[in-house]
């Protein structure tokens, strides 16, 4: 019997024997109340992949289907726009035969993208249909491509031309011989330049620039993830880190030992503070660029991320006149924010806040904020015994790294002023231990510490690419294993609530189960699907019963179950009912916790 003529994909789909009809019903019926398109379903649902889907569309529309992941596209093609215009419009040029442009598009008959483009060029476009994954990749690999060969453009002219400076043969003690030289000119200043414009436009926290044996790989950590960005010739190697090394007042000639610098740049209204490490490796120096935005700004507690039971206790603490509130968490999790936002909320007239910090990250008018300096022999210790004499009523120490910190801030603490200061552990209960291994003497610790918050960084789902779907079961068995262990998770609550606030702009079943967010990736998030960051937390408060197996020197684990008795939300369940609530996903939570 001939298969009659297709009228949608789906019916393409079951010609070719890739979907059986029952799929097709029941991907159409669950499109209407998930808002999303059949075809979407298929995928999600594992009937379908993205590539038959648009090879049973190229049959569908008549137009030709095009794998574009091995394609060579010259800079020809991409110097006539964006990457920003190609991911917003979905579109790619590939190749030109006089007038007329080859483009591939996820959507071929979006008419009036092609009038655009064809306005643009000032030619004329034949399209092809291809997957959105396999386009966005491309389009991101051929414009970080562009941007890896204008820079080394820049070098190879100036490699050919002798124009750089190589100041891996100045030696420190003789800098003011090439003072009259202008090196912010160089070619390699230039590219350092592009660097830092690319990183600062990008939001990154890091620059890393490591040597290889045939190359420079340069990555920027963005939003907590390292993603490779350039590739730069090994040539330049030397001189780019002779430069960086000059910016941040380093010594030139000093390559044994690992160093530190630092130096300002200002982007737009933007002032950035750019503290610089270097590391001596087999192959070269490794150097490590930190970006700090000096309009970061105060935020609210409940801004950060902190909600519920542990946003109540941690304020609680605040409110007390000794004592000591440790906020723990690994580098980067956001601990020099939560501790800016309380030095904020306890900002009074009539209160003398003194704070030690390494750096000063965020200024708070206000507050005597004082930046470490080991040279000039003020250290955190230092610090905090001069601090005793200017009458402070809260201190603030920015890290408790040694046992001499850690006992004068006890100290402190004990004679009646509230200090607040991180500490690098994994777990709020950990930081307790952590004390005593130290050399703090216990019953020290049980009468001064008094809150101790741990924290991690998730991203957040972009808010422009959200789409719900039906979690697995074995996501929902995850859910259900780790909230279970708390009081406040009822399912069937968590379902009405879903429906109540999250779920009021969609037409979904009041019988259905949880369901869970994600971000699709559109051109607003860089097609991550994420967009900036969230906080989650556990705040544990001491309480009798855990100053006592402070005494006896109990583990964490045991201080976190005793902790969990009294009602303490775990960081991994903080997270997983920000997953309920669509602010993340349970893959970063994961993330975020294991790493």
């Amino acid at each position: 019997m001939p298969q009659s003529t297709p009228k949608s994909t789906l019916d393409v789909l079951i010609n070719q024997g890739v979907i059986d009809l029952a799929k097709a019903n029941q991907a159409k019926q669950e499109s209407v109340y998930r808002h999303i398109s059949p075809e979407q379903i298929l995928i999600d649902k594992g009937w379908a992949t993205p590539v038959d889907i648009a090879k049973a569309q190229s049959v569908l529309y008549g137009i030709p289907y095009i794998n574009i992941t091995d394609l060579i596209i010259s800079n020809e093609l991409t110097n006539l726009y964006s990457e920003s215009e190609a991911l917003q419009a979905k579109i790619l040029l590939f190749e030109k035969n006089e007038d007329v442009y080859k483009a591939a598009m996820v959507n071929p008959l979006d008419i009036q993208t092609i009038r655009l483009f064809e306005r643009k060029i000032n030619g004329r476009l034949q399209v092809y249909i291809t997957t959105e994954s396999d386009l966005i990749n491309k389009i991101k690999a051929v414009f970080s491509s562009n941007i890896g060969n204008q820079i080394t453009n820049v070098v190879e002219k100036a490699i050919s031309e002798s124009e750089y400076i190589d100041l891996t043969s100045v030696k420190s003690e003789k800098l003011e011989n090439i003072e009259n030289i202008d090196i912010n000119n160089t070619p390699i200043a230039k590219v350092i330049n592009i660097i830092l414009d690319t990183a600062i436009q990008e939001k990154a926290s890091d620059i890393h620039i490591e040597p290889f044996e045939k190359r420079m790989r340069v990555r920027f950590r963005i939003h907590g993830i390292l993603t490779e960005k350039l590739r730069l010739p090994i040539q330049i190697g030397p001189s780019l880190v002779s430069r960086i090394k000059i910016l941040g007042k380093m010594p030139i000639d000093e390559k044994r030992k690992p160093l530190d610098g630092r130096f300002q740049v200002k982007s737009g209204d933007q002032e950035i503070d750019l503290r610089i490490s270097s590391l001596p490796t087999v192959l070269g120096e490794k150097m490590v660029i930190r970006l700090l935005r000096k309009d970061l700004g105060i935020h609210s507690l409940e801004d950060t991320g902190m909600r519920g039971q542990a946003l109540k206790t941690f304020k609680e603490g605040l409110k007390s006149t000794s004592g000591i509130i440790l906020v723990t968490g690994p580098t980067g999790s956001g601990k020099t924010v939560t501790m800016a936002t309380a030095m904020s909320l306890l900002n009074k007239p009539e209160v003398n806040i003194v704070s030690v910090e390494d750096p000063v990250e965020i200024r708070i008018p206000g507050v005597n904020q004082v930046q470490v300096n080991v040279e000039a022999g003020l250290t955190f210790a230092n610090a905090l015994r001069s601090f005793l004499r200017q009458d402070p009523d809260i201190i603030s120490v920015g890290e408790i790294r040694d046992a001499e910190t850690a006992e004068l801030a006890a100290q402190a603490s004990l004679t009646g002023h509230l200090v607040i200061s991180t500490l690098h552990t994994n777990s709020a209960a950990g930081a307790l231990p952590r004390l005593l291994d130290m050399g703090i003497e216990p019953y020290i610790i049980a009468s001064s510490v008094h809150i101790c918050a741990a924290q991690r960084l998730c991203r957040r789902i972009c808010p422009h690419c959200k789409e719900v779907y039906n979690p697995s079961e074995a996501e929902l068995m995850e859910l259900r294993r780790v909230l279970s262990e708390t009081k406040e998770f009822n399912e069937q609550k968590a379902i009405e609530f879903q429906q109540k606030y999250i779920l009021k702009n969609e037409n979904v079943s009041p019988a259905a189960q949880l369901v869970l967010f994600r971000g699709k990736g559109c051109p607003k998030c860089n097609n991550t699907g994420y967009s900036g960051r969230v906080g989650i937390f556990e705040v544990l408060k001491v309480t009798e019963k855990i100053s006592a197996l402070v005494m006896q020197h109990a583990s964490s684990d045991v201080i976190e179950r005793a902790a969990t008795e009294d009602g303490m939300i775990k960081m991994i369940q903080d997270g997983y009912f920000k997953c309920i609530e669509g602010i993340t996903t349970i893959e970063e939570v994961q993330r975020v916790i294991h790493s």
